[in-house]
């Protein structure tokens, strides 16, 4: 019987969004249907995450053991020993790079793909190799004299996915369940197997951070021969989503608030055209927002916020914005999204120098609180192009705090992130 053992880290923000893509990979590979149990071991006793893993879970997955994220891989590795009977032919993988951050997670995601690759959708070729071989998998890999004694083996299937017979799994013991967490690499070759490689990318030589995965360049056609790359209409620029929209729904007139080098007003096409802006004197209104507003009387179909990157600023010209705005318009908002703490910095610190959003995302934040008439989505583009228009939204808790580690932290659930692919689409579903 064909028996699958995932071990389930419920670590960082999108650790659900992870085995969904990994469940989606079994049932595409068509392993699903081949397949007799799927064993989880997840590393976390919370009511919360159990039940979040539970609603995804198809049929043939069952939580069969808990443990502690302490623990490490090693009580799935037991889990193995007590669900395997000789003659069958077992898989084990995990929720690979979820831990990690910034860079290193992409690396890390590039690696999962890979992995799910070699092992879950070429699943057919491993089970072929277990006829003549103990383990297979990709990756088999020499290690140096450290890793080696980490691992308790001198090599390793580097990712720590793999194919193995329950004949071989019965000569193993279950490991030791303790603070190295690199037994759990090394444990499958403590009998000495007869090991399958079906992949390699290193010639059995170490990935290591500086290769491989972490090249920009690395993506699936390095090594799936298969894989024809869908390039998807994606939109890339401010004025591409400000153009859409004007597309979308017929609009005859545009406000631009804050137009610098005028390299967006310009590229936008629409019949009536207004800029203000206090410093650049080919503004149509020379003049500050606060002060334009004041004195205004006309309706606009779609205004632009982009003006001084503060979010009090920000705020009164949202505000201001849709006092003005006509029935059916948007407004979209500029700098929504920045990098760093010191994208964000504040105007006092602003030198012209380098990228400056400023703290807009603060006065995004606030309205996702207080305001349920209106539909915010942030396109996750030239520096995030926040979407306003009148309808309804679930609001933010009033506690949720708009400093730049909770934005990071929580980026795609409190700005309501929309991918770039995914804009036209969206554009096309909107009344």
């Amino acid at each position: 019987m064909i028996k699958i053992f995932f071990h389930v880290a419920t670590m960082g923000n999108d650790w659900i969004d992870v085995v969904q893509e990994q469940i989606n990979c079994i049932k595409d590979s068509g392993l699903y249907d081949e397949m007799g149990i799927c064993h989880i071991c997840i590393t976390s006793n919370a009511n919360e995450d159990i039940k979040k893993l539970n609603n995804i879970l198809p049929d043939k997955f069952k939580i069969s053991y808990y443990s502690k994220i302490s623990q490490y891989e090693l009580p799935a590795l037991h889990m193995i020993k007590q669900y395997t009977e000789p003659g069958d032919n077992i898989l084990y993988m995990h929720t690979k790079g979820i831990s990690k951050k910034g860079k290193w997670r992409e690396s890390a995601d590039k690696w999962r793909e890979y992995l799910n690759w070699g092992c879950i959708e070429n699943y057919k070729a491993h089970i072929s190799a277990l006829s003549d071989s103990d383990v297979s998998g990709v990756q088999l890999t020499r290690l140096d004299k450290n890793f080696s004694q980490k691992c308790g083996s001198g090599v390793v299937y580097a990712g720590n996915y793999f194919w193995a017979n329950g004949d071989y799994t019965s000569k193993l013991k279950a490991p030791f369940i303790g603070n190295n967490r690199w037994i759990a690499e090394g444990w499958l070759f403590g009998a000495k197997p007869k090991a399958n490689d079906f992949h390699n990318l290193t010639n059995g030589e170490m990935i290591t951070a500086k290769n491989v995965f972490n090249l920009p360049s690395f993506n699936r056609m390095v090594y799936d021969p298969d894989y024809v790359q869908v390039v998807p209409d994606m939109v890339q620029w401010r004025y591409e989503i400000i153009n859409a929209l004007i597309e979308k729904f017929d609009y005859k007139s545009y406000l631009e608030i804050g137009i610098w080098t005028l390299e967006c007003f310009r590229a936008v096409k629409c019949r009536i055209k207004h800029s203000v802006d206090p410093i650049v004197k080919k503004a149509t209104f020379f003049k500050t927002s606060d002060d334009f507003f004041k004195d205004n009387k006309m309706k606009y179909d779609l205004l632009f916020v982009d003006g001084l990157h503060t979010a009090e600023q920000v705020q009164r010209d949202i505000e201001n914005a849709l006092e003005c705005l006509s029935d059916n318009g948007t407004i979209v908002c500029h700098d929504m999204m920045p990098n760093t703490v010191w994208e964000a910095r504040k105007t006092k610190a602003f030198d012209e120098a380098g990228i400056w959003n400023g703290d807009c995302y603060k006065a995004w934040i606030e309205l996702r609180k207080t305001r349920k008439d209106l539909s915010m989505t942030v396109i996750d583009v030239d520096w995030g192009c926040g979407i306003i228009r009148k309808g309804k939204q679930k609001t933010l808790p009033k506690n949720t705090k708009n400093d730049f580690n909770t934005y990071r932290q929580n980026t795609k659930k409190i700005m309501n992130v929309l991918e770039p692919e995914c804009f036209y689409d969206w554009l096309e579903g909107l009344n």
